[in-house]
């Protein structure tokens, strides 16, 4: 995935083990990257190439991701060239599913 990435880019990565993968995969390249996850931020910070802007707001403890209110505004006030989604789940009918109704707030936009 992050191949598909253009250097100079703004990126919304989402939460998860696939977004966390992505994350890794980042390494050397220069792009600005808005992480739903501590993890993703831990494996992005010290990349000299990647801007980091962190959404703050509460984190769940079992997942390690922000969620909530505030990072959900924070997405809604900037403007992204990619968003990375990682989903629970996908349904033929109802299209990609959450952890929970938190999570539903941050990436209903996309």
């Amino acid at each position: 995935m992050a191949g598909l990435l253009t250097d100079g880019e703004t990126v919304a990565l989402d939460t998860g083990t696939t977004a966390v993968a992505v994350a890794e995969a980042m390494a050397g390249r220069r792009l600005t990257v808005t992480p739903l996850s501590p993890h993703a931020v831990f494996a992005l910070a010290g990349n000299p190439g990647v801007r980091l802007v962190v959404p703050g707001g509460q984190v769940r403890a079992e997942e390690l991701s922000f969620h909530g209110d505030t990072p959900a505004r924070t997405l809604k006030e900037l403007c992204f060239d990619t968003f990375v989604l990682g989903c629970c789940g996908v349904d033929p009918v109802q299209g990609a599913t959450a952890y929970g109704l938190d999570d539903v707030q941050s990436t209903r936009r996309w």
